[in-house]
């Protein structure tokens, strides 16, 4: 696509000379004035500005000019001899600077130079986008006291290099404030590794975090390689479930901490690091320590500035704002208009042992499911107790989409009382039919069995399959690699 160049010049003779030189080179020109106070209906991709000298005048021209194109680059042509305001031109944050005289191929050069510049930067915030996106997500959402205050707090201290300690339950969103920590601050230009220490065996610990120094190998014969600590450099290392650190590794981590410098498994050599360690549990660390089962150095060095994510059942008024934050993440298209009323009555009564991490999954299932303008409490398919967790484990004879459930009454004996319980599940309607039967299910299971049948069904085609279930394709892949599915074709 052939890019827009706007010329401004104060004098006639050097706006024809820029016209006239960039159409030659093969770009769409408009002509701009200074005393416009607006910008024109089409924004050009690059503004050049002639100035004879960067005086007040001039450099109050290039303020006026980045009011008016933002989101644009500005070359400044300047004369021989006004070079020496060089740097007052250039601490504005143009993109670069034409000397004059000129010849075409410099004016080329210097005009390409800068719309290849513009490009890059907007890949690089593309894609920086696209990896925050997909590394998950780090908006904090809720209007709960503690809610609010996290927020502000991240806000102060996301460009700090102080050590943070994340504490809450399972799934309270530990790793969302992580990641607003990372990328709200400084390093967000630099990487954010992650490691769940308590899916790590104890014996691989030191390895993962510090490396292996080069031609060394372990007891478990792996080769040489960098630990996350020097994959973070410069930015983040987030540590879950700290806890779960062995305790040898504990005062190795906390030399790092106190040192700036760590050692890679088998190497003599201090190496120096510049990261951030934010580190997250959701055990009480201080009756860790009080136990004597983690480290006091550690403990401290890492509680710099403590946060304590409450625990969903907390913040019940947070619960319908987070259920329409996980619909339109699940449910880009609109297809759902949102919950009804019962609906979101049942998931603000609902207790929530699995926190914000469990709603998204309930959420997520229900989209999959549903068939109507409004998500319902059939969809939910949460205990009808609200102190109750959703139980997990179950006997999925047959899935297929819909809700419509009936429940056959049944005795049982407990402790020598007879006891009256529903019996096996039965979902459907017309169109087809689920039945499970145990006492408890699954919903992940669901999921994965109901995405294997009609994968199945359709001999693995991709496409026919997210169709039958109301998805695109790209969702269905993303809920079979949640699965773990393998298999299936994307042959229209």
């Amino acid at each position: 696509m052939q890019a827009t160049v706007l010329v401004v010049a104060g004098e006639e003779e050097m706006r024809l000379v820029l016209v006239r030189g960039l159409c030659r080179v093969g770009y769409r020109v408009a002509q701009g004035d200074l005393a416009a106070r607006e910008a024109g209906p089409d924004e050009p991709d690059l503004v050049v500005l002639d100035l004879n000298f960067p005086d007040a005048e001039g450099l109050a021209a290039i303020r006026s000019l980045q009011q008016r194109y933002p989101r644009r680059p500005i070359l400044v042509a300047l004369s021989d001899g006004a070079l020496d305001g060089l740097d007052q031109v250039l601490a504005l944050g143009v993109a670069g600077f034409l000397p004059k005289p000129f010849d075409l191929e410099e004016l080329r050069w210097a005009v390409a130079n800068c719309l290849e510049r513009e490009n890059l930067i907007r890949e690089v915030r593309f894609l920086r986008g696209e990896m925050s996106r997909l590394g998950g997500d780090f908006e904090l959402v809720g209007n709960y006291p503690a809610m609010q205050a996290i927020r502000g707090l991240i806000g102060e201290i996301a460009s700090a290099r102080a050590t943070v300690l994340l504490q809450g339950e399972h799934g309270t969103g530990k790793k969302v404030v992580a990641r607003a920590l990372h990328y709200h601050g400084r390093r967000r230009e630099f990487p954010f590794v992650g490691v769940n220490l308590a899916a790590l065996p104890p014996s691989l610990a030191e390895i993962e975090l510090f490396g292996l120094e080069s031609g060394f190998q372990g007891e478990n014969g792996r080769e040489a390689r960098p630990g996350r600590l020097e994959l973070a450099h410069r930015g983040t290392l987030f540590l879950e479930e700290i806890a779960s650190l062995p305790v040898v590794v504990q005062a190795h981590l906390s030399q790092v901490l106190a040192d700036g410098a760590f050692i890679r498994v088998g190497g003599t050599k201090k190496l120096p690091v510049d990261v951030r360690i934010i580190a997250a549990s959701s055990r009480d660390l201080a009756q860790a320590v009080q136990a004597g089962e983690f480290s006091a150095d550690l403990y401290y060095l890492l509680k710099v500035i403590p946060v304590y994510l409450p625990p969903l059942r907390r913040r019940k008024e947070d619960i319908p704002l987070l259920a329409r934050h996980f619909l339109h993440r699940f449910d880009p298209h609109g297809r759902f208009k949102g919950f009804s009323a019962p609906a979101l009555e049942m998931l603000t009564a609902y207790n929530w042992p699995g926190n914000v991490r469990e709603l998204g999954n309930v959420v997520e299932r229900a989209v999959l499911l549903g068939h109507e303008e409004f998500l319902t409490e059939r969809e939910l398919a949460l205990p009808a107790g609200a102190g109750e967790p959703v139980k997990e484990g179950a006997g999925l004879q047959r899935a297929t989409a819909g809700i419509n459930v009936r429940r056959k009454k049944g005795i049982h004996h407990r402790g020598g009382k007879e006891v009256r319980e529903p019996g096996p599940l039965r979902i459907g309607d017309e169109d087809f039919s689920l039945d499970i039967r145990g006492e408890q299910i699954s919903l992940e299971q669901l999921e994965r069995t109901l995405i294997i049948s009609v994968l199945k069904h359709f001999r693995g085609n991709q496409v026919r399959a997210a169709e039958f279930l109301g998805l695109t394709r790209p969702a269905l892949v993303y809920r079979m690699q949640k699965h773990r599915i393998s298999g299936g074709n994307n042959d229209d």
